[in-house]
């Protein structure tokens, strides 16, 4: 089973202060990681995981539309990347719930799964 060290909840706060200034997601992720000592795992919850907060609450907001906001609004469920979730559980994979409310895996896998 998976866990994040006591570190983590610290570099996410200090990753999103970042992301929330206008710095790169790349070098952000570079130097907290570095900073607090992540692993990969760590790492890839904290990029895929944590975005800037206007970026969540925009996400948030698309999330929380009523279906009948708008008629015939459809709702398009992509079932690829829902599979590769389900497998990244089945395998032992870590699952979060992001800042934007979206339950995400730190699989990595780009579509290859053992």
């Amino acid at each position: 089973m998976f866990a994040v060290s006591p570190r983590f909840p610290r570099a996410a706060r200090e990753y999103r202060w970042l992301l929330d200034r206008g710095y790169s997601e790349t070098a952000s992720l570079k130097l907290v990681g570095d900073r607090h000592q992540l692993g990969r795992d760590e790492r890839t919850i904290l990029f895929r995981g944590v975005a800037s907060s206007r970026a969540s609450e925009s996400r948030r907001k698309v999330l929380a539309l009523p279906p009948d906001l708008v008629p015939g609004l459809a709702v398009l469920v992509d079932g690829y990347n829902q599979a590769l979730t389900v497998m990244h559980y089945l395998v032992g994979r870590p699952l979060f719930v992001g800042t934007d409310g979206l339950l995400r895996d730190a699989g990595g896998s780009h579509g290859r799964i053992p």
